[in-house]
């Protein structure tokens, strides 16, 4: 499964691919990929809600890329990649299944983690949406308090949720997803707005001077 994350650059910003690699060695977690100060501190939030979410971290060794390299990723909002991605590569490696194992198709994952294992609001969802969109990514998975967000950008199906076990069973049920749907036509319109030829406009009231 491909794991992607979005780091913003003022108005616009990159996708970032999440990769996790489990090796033999002292238990640690190791982040590459020139991440910020809290990029690298989503190591233990990211521990301890994994932990207190009733599921094993695992024993060995885990590597965590961050790519591409040479970017700088920053804020909280890789939390929650990251724990789904090392989630889903210790549950294969434990039922060895190997590509069986496999979700194929990729997925947008945002979201700052508590260490209790709910998950918080971020910033830049629509953003990272129309960019995943662009780039051919239909799912995402967001803040409970996100989702709407994500589902105004067109072609974006997203699931929101409150807690890290609600992410991580959502990967395996697709129906979880939802949005608006391929036409642009019928993306989001505010409520109570007037769409006249394609342009959004105001409710009018017709009042004295």
């Amino acid at each position: 499964m491909q794991i992607f994350s979005f780091s913003p650059f003022g108005y616009e910003g990159s996708l970032v691919a999440v990769e996790v690699d489990l090796r033999r060695g002292i238990p640690s977690v190791d982040l590459v990929g020139l991440a910020d100060g809290a990029v690298k501190e989503s190591r233990e939030r990211m521990r301890s809600a994994i932990r207190n979410s009733g599921y094993d971290f695992p024993l060995e060794r885990v590597l965590i890329s961050l790519s591409p390299a040479d970017l700088k990723k920053e804020g909280a909002g890789f939390d929650l990649a990251l724990a789904l991605a090392v989630l889903y590569e210790n549950s294969r490696a434990n039922k060895g299944c190997g590509q069986n194992c496999e979700v194929s198709e990729p997925v947008l994952i945002m979201g700052e983690l508590e260490l209790s294992g709910s998950i918080r609001a971020v910033k830049a969802v629509h953003a990272a949406a129309a960019t995943a969109a662009g780039a051919g990514i239909k799912k995402c998975i967001v803040p409970l308090a996100n989702v709407a967000e994500a589902r105004e950008v067109a072609g974006i199906k997203a699931f929101g949720a409150s807690t890290l076990t609600e992410a991580f069973e959502s990967l395996q049920h697709p129906e979880c997803f939802s949005g608006i749907g391929e036409d642009t036509e019928q993306a989001f319109v505010p409520e109570g707005s007037v769409k006249i030829e394609s342009v959004l406009f105001p409710p009018e009231e017709p009042e004295l001077d």
